[in-house]
């Protein structure tokens, strides 16, 4: 099936990680999928694969991505793109993960450490590490996924 890219109704749903479609397209994705419970569907979209959910916002024929998302898969809101049920293994088998950081502060508040020119973020490693883990516990991960680390928010 294609599918257009489209922003998503609220930042409520941009830090999950999932992509969103309008329920009767998720419905259609959903009776592709061959796993048992099919209430949680991963799709393959640009290469990259995606937890699928339904959302009453989102337009039949689009899905819901997060900016993050459709940058990493290179989108356009003009572009078409197939969407697929990924035929993902539960398996996850990595025991180890490299991750680039990169920043925005988005607004000032005093919690953050900032640098004495204001420009460096001094990172606490142990509640990066523990963000991360609840994250991605339970999902794909992709190489070159780009995801967005809301802190003191």
């Amino acid at each position: 099936m294609h599918f257009c890219p489209s922003q998503l109704p609220s930042n409520n749903y941009v830090f999950t990680g999932s992509v969103y479609f309008n329920p009767a397209d998720f419905a259609a994705l959903q009776s592709k999928a061959r796993n048992v419970s099919k209430s949680e569907i991963l799709v393959k979209a640009n290469g990259f694969v995606l937890k699928a959910e339904p959302l009453e916002a989102i337009e039949v024929g689009n899905f819901g991505a997060s900016s993050f998302h459709r940058e990493m898969m290179m989108l356009s809101k003009l572009d078409k793109i197939l969407i697929q049920v990924a035929d993902a293994q539960d398996l996850n088998p990595l025991s180890e993960l490299n991750i680039t950081v990169d920043y925005k502060i988005l607004k000032r508040d005093p919690r953050l450490d900032l640098g004495e020119d204001a420009t460096l973020f001094k990172l606490k490693e142990d509640f990066i590490s523990d963000e991360i883990v609840k994250r991605f516990k339970g999902r794909f991960i992709n190489q070159g996924e780009k995801f967005a680390l809301p802190i003191f928010d």
